[in-house]
This record gives structure tokens, sequence and C-alpha cells, in this order.
């Protein structure tokens, strides 16, 4: 753990808890933490970060369970539905639609499976959009480009019957290659852009349409496996893809090419991705520990590109890329190898929200941290009603 970092506290589920079970993406609503597990969800008050509090959860049974709120008591989550005690989603190649107070749900089916999925407001406040990512790249019908993402409407006035699929394909110019797959999507609304990650691309679009995306530009990279997640900085003048396949792997040692399964800055030039440098963590990990870019959003510092980001048992990195050439680790926290699995663990996503750095830790529950350094400090003026971190909003410099 770097000087600049404190430990402020851990919590681990006490309503639902399963050994083995895996924790993964995290959205915030007020003061409450969503966080999501390969088999099911946990609601966290974080009212006072030092001593978090789970006030529900409930299994589901499901993989790739990822979590989007609403500033009502909405959600999404890429899985089944839930029933009416709320204690079991139902598994399916679906999109649950749900509330977070009563349990009611519906379940959107989506023929070619949903791998993850991103929300999208619309330009009128009545509805929000989906755009999810498909599994399904070589079953028939849901080869590219239809098998890269479905885009689903919610109406607000009627979320569980009216939640429907308006499209499934998205538009390529020519000069694009089409990738087989994509795996996540990160969207900027304000912007009107969307990062996409798909397998062997990085895609920029653009969704002024919001049923219709169409793709900008694409990049590749020769040291990449898969693109897997991206981040806009504020001005959207830079995007980030992480490169990952199944995080199992120990990549953060010395046998490893130090420019695979890390983060890659483009710059976004004349609406061309245009590559710049790459980051990976320094700290050196044991080959019995798994290691590796993965789910990273901003921190709102003030006239800086500094993002935070989870790398499995590498921790949790802050790194500042305001200089796209020369990206740097200003602040780590780092727990160790994990005690439940030995060769799979650590943290899967990591989040500032109001002030604090929120792990979701695959293993060791959810963990709340402060970064105290002159370079971020701005950032704790910054307050938020909600955060989706695929779902990217602006912040005041």
């Amino acid at each position: 753990m770097s000087d600049n970092i404190r430990h402020v506290a851990n919590a681990k589920p006490s309503v639902w808890q399963n050994v083995g079970h895996t924790n993964s993406d995290i959205a915030f609503r007020d003061n409450l933490a969503y966080v999501a597990n390969l088999d099911g969800v946990q609601v966290y008050d974080i009212s006072d970060p030092g001593q978090p509090v789970q006030r529900t959860g409930f299994g589901c049974g499901v993989r790739d369970m990822d979590i989007s709120v609403t500033e009502t008591d909405l959600f999404f989550l890429s899985a089944g539905g839930l029933d009416s005690s709320g204690g079991t989603c139902g598994v399916g190649n679906g999109l649950t639609v749900g509330n977070a107070k009563n349990f009611r749900s519906t379940k959107v089916d989506i023929p070619c499976g949903v791998r993850s999925h991103t929300m999208v407001p619309d330009k009128t406040g009545e509805a929000v959009y989906i755009y999810t990512a498909l599994r399904g790249g070589s079953v028939a019908g849901c080869e590219a480009p239809n098998g890269l993402f479905a885009v689903v409407k919610v109406p607000l006035n009627d979320p569980y019957l009216g939640a429907h699929v308006v499209a499934s394909t998205i538009t390529f110019p020519e000069t694009v290659p089409i990738p087989y797959r994509c795996v996540d999507i990160t969207v900027y609304p304000e912007k009107d852009l969307a990062a996409a990650s798909c397998d062997s691309h990085g895609l920029l679009l653009d969704i002024s349409d919001r049923e219709h995306p169409k793709v900008l530009a694409s990049a590749t990279n020769p040291d990449f496996a898969s693109f897997t997640s991206a981040t806009f900085n504020n001005k959207a003048s830079k995007v980030v893809f992480t490169d990952k396949v199944d995080g199992r792997d120990a990549t953060c040692n010395d046998q490893w090419n130090p420019r695979s399964r890390a983060s890659a800055v483009y710059d976004i030039v004349d609406g061309q991705l245009v590559y710049r440098s790459t980051f990976k963590i320094s700290r050196p990990q044991s080959d019995a520990e798994n290691c590796g870019a993965n789910t990273a959003s901003l921190i709102p510092a003030k006239g800086r590109d500094i993002m935070v980001q989870a790398w499995y048992q590498g921790g949790t990195s802050v790194w500042d890329f305001t200089d796209s050439a020369n990206p740097h680790e200003i602040a780590y926290f780092e727990r160790g190898q994990a005690r439940n699995w030995s060769t799979y663990g650590g943290v899967w996503a990591a989040h500032y929200y109001n002030g604090y750095i929120y792990n979701s830790d695959m293993t060791e529950g959810l963990d709340v941290l402060r970064i105290i350094d002159p370079r971020t400090n701005h950032a704790e003026s910054i307050r938020r009603d909600i955060l989706n971190p695929k779902t990217q909003v602006s912040y005041r410099e």
C-alpha cells in the first residue's frame, strides 16, 4: 500500500453468503453501493464509508452479473429475472429489468445471449437504452455484425411491459473490419460517443442516434489478446482500452510481455484512435497471483486525467495519463495473495465515488479506500447522486 492511500474499511456479505462466490462490478445511487456477484447482488449502505452495512442481498446462480441503476429504484442485470420473493434469478439469455424495493422484474429475451450491458439515457428523459454485448458470435443468426450487441429500449413510465429490443446490428464503414464479438461497451452520452471492446478491436462509435450506433473508427494492438473494457477521459479526447482474457493468468511477472494484459492509451484525433502508450503496474507479482488490467473509472481530478483501476491480485492502481505518452502510477493498494483461492482472486472492480475508492474484491468483499494526494484532492468536492461506471458523466474542472 502506498503512503498516500488509506484502507478505511472492509465489509463482507452477511445477509447472503456462500463460499466461493465471486464479487464483480459495482454501481452507486445516493448512499447505496450495489455490488454485483457472479452469483447474485449485495446492496450496502455507505452513508458512513468507514462502516459500510449490507442492507440486502440475493443469489442468482448465473455468470457475468453486472449491474446498472437509475435515479429511481430501477436496476438492470445481465442475467435472468428475479422471482417474487427476490431470492433467485432465472437463468436465461436475457436482460433483467427489476425494482430494488419490491423485486418486481421482467426479462427481455435476447436470443444471442448477454455478455454484459451498459445503460444509455435517451435525450428526452422518457426512456433509457441498454446496449447489451452479446455472447453468440458463432451461433446461427448471431454472427457479426448481428452478434456484436443489441439495443434494448426501456420506457421509464412502463419499464416492465414496455422493455423491448429495437436493434441488433450496428453500422460499420467499409474501411473498418468487423470483429468477432464485443465484450463490453462504455458510453459518454453527453458527447454522443461510445467505446466498444470487441475481441481484436477497440471501436469508437457515434451514438447520437441511440437506436442505431455507428462505428467511427477502430484500433488494433499487437500486444492485446482481447480488448475487454474502455474508459474515456473527461474531455473525451482520449480513451483507455484494457486487455484481458479471463483474469486467471499471473501476467504481472517478468515472464510476460509488459505491454500485454495492460491498458493502452489512445488519443482521439480527427475522429480516429491514435495509439500513444501502454500502462502496466510495475510492482512484481508472484507466479501464484492472477494479475492483469480490469475494470476502471476516472477520479474527477482538476486539470488531470487520472483513473483508478482493478488489477486482480495486483490490487488497485491509481494512475495518471495526462501525458498520453507517459502514464504512471501515483498510488496503489495491494492486499497480497488471496486467502480463499491460491491462484484466483483479487480486485475485480475499483471506482471513485464521493471522496472514496470502492473495491469489489472477488473473495474478500467490499473495500473502502481513501487517497490523500494533491493531484486528486480536488475530486473530494465533486459529489454525485448516481454512478454507473460504464455510463460516463462529465465533471467540472
